[in-house]
Order: structure tokens, then sequence, then C-alpha cells
């Protein structure tokens, strides 16, 4: 096609709102246009462009045994009532109510879903582990939109969900990963650095976030002389060497965490309660049944707690069995680990 063609002007000079070099190239290029504060119009050259960069990402993915999906845009209020989530995020999540006055959200992620998703397809520990993702248009309603498409309100995100059975299927989803994000990273064009970051309202024991240093960026990032320590500075940890007496100033250092996987993740152990009937579960995804109320939603590996190992699968009975010792309609509690990584 022509240029002449192309849908969509160039401009001569610089957008007076723009105040960053790259935002302005792009609006002079023809790439993109503003609509409203953090939301923007894709041009034909600038969409192509979004393509190429959402092919690498399926690439890479589908390499590490990745299967796409599309996951609901708008979700009922239930399901993230029911694991605490509904409450726990601010006015960035878009809520509202249909005509028939029920609740319901504009998704800003899909933990949610993808845990109704496993209760209902997974019904044995032999199908973990699973990772799923998808590439799909999100809405978060940011106080403070800036950075043209630094932060916006409206963008297209990557997310991605791993099932495993135990923590170390976690770990390997991890590594795993690791290495697609930096293979991302170096087929766009973009040297990354992988630091610690907050877990924010994903939960979860420790989250990393993949950066690109930039003058333009709004983190600050805090790392290591020796590059062995890099981490967000709301979430980097400190020590303070003892005075050693001799008149030095003490010295304040980073911290090792000492792991030997990062990744930008949220690993939430979530919990659903499922009916022998439906599930065709005796225990749990690895063999086991929940003794005692789980609350939904809580992450006891986050506050310390560590799951217990494994027991050996068992057969499960017949129906007639089940039937003679009462209970067929009894619900027991079967967990499996997930990760989510954005």
């Amino acid at each position: 096609m022509r240029v002449s063609k192309l849908f969509g002007e160039t401009l001569r000079d610089v957008p007076a709102e723009e105040q960053i070099v790259s935002q302005q190239l792009l609006v002079r290029a023809g790439y993109v246009d503003k609509l409203a504060s953090g939301i923007f119009s894709y041009l034909p050259l600038g969409w192509r462009s979004l393509r190429k960069i959402e092919q690498i990402l399926r690439e890479e993915i589908d390499a590490i045994g990745g299967q796409e999906l599309n996951m609901p845009v708008v979700h009922p209020a239930e399901i993230w009532q029911r694991t605490g989530r509904w409450d726990e995020i601010d006015d960035s999540m878009v809520r509202f109510k249909d005509r028939r006055g029920h609740d319901m959200a504009l998704a800003m992620t899909h933990e949610e879903v993808v845990g109704q998703l496993a209760a209902t397809a997974i019904r044995s520990y032999r199908q973990l582990p699973i990772l799923i993702y998808q590439i799909q248009t999100k809405f978060r309603d940011e106080a403070r939109a800036r950075g043209g498409l630094i932060r916006v309100r409206e963008f297209v995100m990557k997310d991605s969900y791993s099932l495993d059975a135990d923590e170390e299927g976690l770990k390997k989803q991890y590594a795993r990963h690791y290495h697609a994000y930096h293979r991302i990273g170096l087929r766009v064009g973009l040297p990354l650095v992988a630091v610690g970051s907050d877990v924010g309202m994903m939960g979860g024991k420790q989250a990393h976030e993949f950066m690109y240093l930039t003058p333009i960026g709004e983190d600050t990032l805090v790392i290591s002389e020796s590059g062995d320590y890099a981490s967000n500075q709301e979430a980097a940890v400190f020590k303070k060497t003892p005075f050693d007496g001799g008149g030095a100033r003490a010295d304040v250092r980073s911290r090792d965490t000492g792991h030997d996987y990062d990744c930008r993740a949220s690993c939430l152990l979530k919990y659903f309660n499922q009916s022998n009937r439906k599930s065709g579960l005796s225990g749990g995804l690895d063999g086991r049944e929940q003794a005692g109320p789980v609350r939904s939603g809580s992450h006891p590996w986050r506050h310390g707690g560590q799951p217990h190992q494994a027991a050996k699968p068992r057969r499960r009975p017949s129906a007639s069995a089940r039937s003679n010792r009462g209970d067929t309609g009894n619900r027991r509690r079967a967990w499996i680990w997930i990760g989510n990584w954005h």
C-alpha cells in the first residue's frame, strides 16, 4: 500500500500537550491518536507494530507450553466477592450494574475466572501442570495517567496462569517465564532488568517486574553494585552492617534474597470447593483431602504456612460404595497452585 493511502495523518509541528519525546514522535508519525486521558486509538501503523509484538509474546509463551484462550472482560461480582477482592480493590476497577441490577465489573485480571475454570476442568492431578494465557484489552481507571503509553487506562496485556500440583512445579514455571520474558525483551530490542516488587492486590509470596531503564520512568529501582540484587524501591530490603568500633561509618547495603528464580508473578494459593458428584475427585488434586474450613481467598503460603506433603493418590470408590457410606453429597476442598504472570 502507498503511504499516501494510509489512514491518518502526519504532523509537522510537535503537539503542545505531549511532553515526552517518544509520544510526540508517535503522534507526529501517525501511529496513535489520543481520544482522552490514558485512552488512545492505534492507527494502522501503530496497530501493525502492536500485532508484531503480540506475535512475539505468543511464540515465546507457546514455547514454554502455553495454551492461548480468551476469557470474558465483564465479570459478575460474585466471583470477586468469593475471594474477598471485590472490597479490597480500590476504584481503579470499574464497577457497574447491568439492566437487571446485578453488580458487574470490568476485569483487571482473571485469577477468579481461572480458578473457576480449573475447578470444573481439572479432575485429576495427572492433568497438571497446565499453562494458559490470553492477550486481551484491559481497563483500569488510573488516578494519574501519564507519559503517553507508559501509564494508560486502556491497554493490551498478556496475562498467563500456571496450574501446578505442588510448589516445585510453580518454581519451574518461575524459571521458564524468567527466561521467556528476557527472550521477549531481546527480540523487541529492550534490555530488561528483573527486580523484586510489592505483591500488591494480587497477593502471594513474592512478585517480580521486568523493567526497562529510562529517564522518564516513574519507578525507582535499587540495584547493588555487584548486580546480584535488584528491587523496586517500595519492596527493597536492607541490612545495616555492625559498627566495628574503629570510627568507620556504618554502611547500608542491599540484602541478597538468595532466591534462584525470578519472574514477575503473583503466586496465589487458591482453594476451591468442589462436589464429588461434579468433579469426580476423591480428595485434593494431589490425592489429599483438606481437613477443616479454609476461608476463600486465604493464602497460607504467603503468611508463612507450608503446604502438606502430597499423599499417594487414592482410587475413587464406586458410586455404590460412596452411596453406602453416605458421602455422595459431601463437599471437599481441592487445591492447586496458581501462578499469575503478567
